[in-house]
């Protein structure tokens, strides 16, 4: 028979078991979605190159002091900055860049914007070029040079509605008047979705300072040159200035060149990466038994079908021909429906990531998980359908072209499974129970973990609560200007009928306070060691706002100021846990110790409060004046009885009234900053309930397949048996005993692995641990019933047959 013969009796198959081909269909989409978003979430987050000219020479210098620092920074105070970029010489380039958020203000209006001061030699070392005017030049950064900026395409579109005469734009950044020279491509960026660039201009400085402008220090290699005599001279130069200033280089102060594709790839813990390879290694494992399972049975019911075409002379070949073209079209039409759904959840995942990175709970620029695919996810998209197809095609044909064709035509292989046949189904329902069985324990335990961590007691009030961000302007504004402007905000805001109070604070909370160094006198008095403890700056009506509650002591007033005590608030938390034995009133405490010599008396403790994402438990903190800490982000939080569209207008407008140069950002509801902290955690939540219902349906179609047409081949056996007088429910549970073995096989080899993954996921947390149990004996239970029901169905199809007719069915 020619190939167009075959192509069309395929087509006609297809459309004749309608059925069969859909589910096989929709299990070969399932499958390509999930893993191909999967493995395209994790390369572009992790692996995929820099969009540089020679990315792979590009290296940061990044420093680290295992005592100080948490984590290595890129971002080096502007003499270390300054001193590694004199004195090496292996780079064809070597610049830094400074983010600092600022205030754009075009016609008498201010936004938020994110900015970067950046040397002019790195855009084009880097290949950004504007696609509209042109780039910054040297001369740009000399003092006294006009301030001249360049925008991105986004800020373009957005903010100056693509304006074609945008070239020598006057726009004011931060109270300084810049003239605008270039607009970037669409696409292009320097290591980070930045809104304004500026040139880096960095005046001598002679000593390090914790004041010094924080700068990243990024740069490309020579080629040839070795990284390893890089890194000597980069010691050389640490060792040095370890010598020269030891009261800002330790001896635990180190720094070294890491490739900058490492640096600014997106940062996810380790177990967000073993949720990647569990929903890789699962989905591909559940999809190639699916749909192995459902070819099987299809193969062996057309198994008299192959052997009358072998018997009239068709080859083997040619009927492994005819089994693959049908999988072949089953996988193709699967393919392109997965491939679709998979753009779609990578574009759904690139928005979650953006509304995260914009709300302020990640520190890092967004993922754009859609912008192009890499030859690598073609390959890996490419055999995972090659692996589905042969799976479902090659492998079952194979099996039923090894049956003796007279064998078969006599009807000797009829009725009861031959021993291999039944070995064969035992195998295949198995391991498709046992990988459903893995994937729901853990998914039923991830999403019961994402519940439990989202119903906590925050410890404060979330209802009516207004939040809002602002930031001042880096130069021209001091502590008292800040107070200042904070003060002539308040009565702007609290003049209107919707506020009816205003707070202030360093850190909204339900974020994770950033921890600073501490002391307390009992402690002895080290330089090497120090405990971290959260610190977060409140005005004097923070904790009535939010119905904190004062146990002890008293609060916050406007007499705490620059000029008095120094004084401090803390929760009952840290106050049982420093002095247990007695009142933390009047007791001191230093904050950060290395850099300044200043105790802080307590004089009030209050409840304790709960951030996001931390399990209900409790985070100690220490609270101090707005009036006595220094400064440069601040926090609005009003509570309100008004609409919250109408009171983010309202707030906004009244910024605008008191400085139209700091601009207010990210207003929210309360409960929308808390989603927004907790959006990773519901990411999370849908992925593994995307998980579940994928490995639901897969299993469901693959084993009601495979029992149907196994029961299908046994229809003259039951047919039998009931004219020896078996009743009907002795049939149905002549199977059903059969499928309770798959059942007890699969949750055994698959939950107990199962279980294992779902503590070392949820790390401990013993809420989670008390219900491991119950949601194993509720994902087998509820497996026993869908196995009964996809066994129930067609035993109760072929037992309503009569005998007669049971012994007479082909």
């Amino acid at each position: 028979m020619s190939l167009w013969f075959e192509l069309k009796y395929t087509l006609r198959l297809l459309i004749k078991n309608s059925w069969h081909s859909l589910l096989s269909a929709v299990i070969v989409a399932l499958c390509i979605a999930i893993t191909w978003t999967a493995v395209s979430s994790y390369y572009h987050t992790q692996i995929k190159p820099l969009p540089f000219t020679d990315a792979e020479q590009w290296y940061a210098i990044e420093e680290f002091d295992r005592v100080i620092d948490a984590d290595p920074t890129h971002r080096l105070d502007a003499y270390t900055h300054q001193l590694f970029s004199s004195n090496i010489d292996d780079f064809e380039v070597l610049g830094g860049y400074a983010y600092q958020p600022a205030a754009l203000t075009v016609e008498g209006l201010s936004e938020r914007v994110h900015r970067v001061a950046v040397s002019p030699e790195l855009l084009q070392a880097t290949g950004i070029f504007p696609a509209i005017g042109s780039g910054f030049s040297s001369d740009d950064r000399l003092a006294g040079a006009n301030s001249v900026a360049v925008i991105s395409y986004d800020l373009w579109v957005n903010t100056f509605a693509a304006d074609e005469q945008i070239l020598d734009r006057q726009i004011v950044i931060d109270g300084q008047a810049h003239s605008i020279v270039g607009v970037l491509g669409q696409n292009d960026h320097l290591v980070a979705a930045f809104d304004v660039y500026t040139p880096l201009s960095l005046s001598a400085v002679t000593q390090p300072s914790d004041t010094n402008l924080q700068v990243g220090t990024i740069g490309k290699l020579n080629p040839n040159t070795s990284l390893a005599d890089v890194n000597v001279a980069i010691a050389s130069l640490v060792s040095s200035l370890r010598s020269q200033y030891p009261e800002y280089y330790s001896e635990n102060y180190e720094a070294w060149l890491t490739p900058l594709n490492e640096v600014f790839r997106f940062n996810v813990s380790p177990g967000v990466n073993a949720i990647l390879g569990f929903v890789v290694i699962t989905m591909t494992a559940l999809g190639c038994i699916s749909i192995g399972n459902l070819f099987t049975a299809r193969m062996l019911e057309r198994g008299q079908e192959f052997a009358l075409r072998n018997a009239l002379g068709s080859s083997k070949y040619r009927l492994l021909r005819q089994s693959l073209l049908e999988s072949f079209a089953v996988c193709l039409i699967g393919s392109i429906v997965g491939v679709g759904l998979s753009y779609l959840a990578s574009f759904g995942l690139a928005q979650m990531g953006e509304q995260i990175y914009n709300s302020g709970a990640l520190g890092s620029v967004p993922v754009d998980l859609i912008s192009g695919t890499a030859l690598i996810e073609f390959v890996f998209l490419l055999f995972l359908i090659v692996a589905i197809w042969l799976l479902s095609g090659l492998i079952p044909a194979l099996k039923v072209a090894r049956k003796d064709p007279s064998e078969v035509l006599s009807g000797s292989s009829s009725g009861a499974l031959s021993s291999g046949s039944a070995r064969s189904t035992t195998i295949l329902v198995s391991l498709q129970i046992i990988c459903t069985c893995f994937a729901l324990i853990v998914c039923a335990g991830g999403i019961y973990a994402v519940a439990l961590t989202r119903t906590i007691d925050y410890g404060f009030e979330t209802e009516d609560i207004i939040t809002a961000s602002l930031d001042f302007p880096t130069a021209n504004s001091t502590h008292n200007d800040k107070l200042l402007y904070m003060n002539e905000l308040q009565a702007e805001v609290e003049a209107l009928p919707t506020v009816e109070t205003l707070a202030f604070s360093s850190q909204l909370p339900g974020s994770m306070a950033g921890g600073l160094d501490y002391r307390t006198e009992e402690m002895p008095d080290s330089n090497d060691q120090f405990q971290q403890i959260p610190v977060v700056a409140i005005s004097p009506n923070y904790l009535s706002t939010l119905d904190i509650e004062l146990t002890t002591g008293r609060s916050f007033d406007s007499n705490d100021n620059d000029t008095s005590l120094p004084v401090a608030l803390i929760d009952t938390e840290l106050a049982q846990s420093l002095w247990p034995d007695e009142t933390a009133l009047g007791k001191r405490i230093q904050i950060d110790p290395r850099n300044t010599a200043t105790w802080v008396t307590v004089v009030g403790i209050t409840s304790g409060i709960t951030p996001a994402m931390s399990a209900n438990r409790p985070q100690p903190i220490v609270y101090l004046p707005l009036a006595q800490s220094s400064i440069s982000q601040l926090h609005l939080l009003a509570r309100t009885n008004g609409t919250p569209t109408i009171v983010s207008t309202q707030l906004k407008q009244a910024a605008t009234n008191v400085d139209r140069g700091i601009p207010l950002y990210r207003t929210f509801t309360m409960a929308e900053h808390l989603d927004s902290l907790e959006a990773n955690l519901l990411l999370l939540r849908n992925i593994f309930a995307t998980i579940s219902l994928a490995s639901l349906i897969m299993a469901i179609t693959g084993i009601y397949g495979v029992v149907s047409r196994s029961i299908l081949q046994r229809v003259r056996e039951i047919g039998v048996r009931r004219a020896m007088g078996s009743s009907n429910w002795k049939v149905i549970r002549l199977f059903l005993r059969k499928t309770a073995t798959y059942l007890g096989i699969g949750s055994v080899v698959g939950g107990g692995p199962a279980i294992l993954a779902l503590v070392a996921l949820i790390d401990g947390d013993e809420g989670v641990l008390t219900v491991v149990p119950p949601i194993y004996i509720a994902v087998c239970f509820g497996l026993a019933m869908f196995i009964a029901l996809a066994t129930y169905l067609p035993t109760r199809r072929a037992i309503s047959l009569e005998p007669g007719d049971a012994l007479r069915y082909e």
